[in-house]
């Protein structure tokens, strides 16, 4: 007595439609961690910041920078060993909440 064109199957196909708003709920979680702290530190001094998740890092570079006066062209930024561009993003980089940027400065040459 099934019918594959019933109209008993669209139920069928609600039913396995109304799993879909579980994930739905996966985003509904998500509001709460749109916003990370990030340790940033020198080595002399250490500044968190908190920002959106899919944010460019270059704002948290710049702004480190300026608290400390220096141009931002001339300090290189590391996290895990990785060197950090303005175009990475806390997501692009799996960092989670008070993971530490490192910064060192930029040097040229070898002696």
């Amino acid at each position: 007595m099934s019918e594959p064109n019933s109209p008993s199957n669209p139920t069928n196909n609600e039913v396995a439609n109304t799993n879909e708003p579980n994930s739905d709920v996966k985003p509904d979680v998500k509001p709460s961690q749109t916003h990370i702290n990030i340790k940033v530190s020198d080595g002399s001094s250490e500044i968190f910041f908190k920002i959106k998740r899919s944010t460019n890092l270059r704002k948290l570079m710049q702004a480190f920078a300026n608290r400390q006066g220096k141009d931002v062209n001339s300090l290189k930024f590391v996290f895990e060993g990785v060197r950090i561009t303005g175009d990475h993003t806390p997501d692009d980089l799996a960092m989670e909440e008070n993971d530490m940027i490192e910064v060192y400065r930029e040097q040229l040459g070898g002696c």
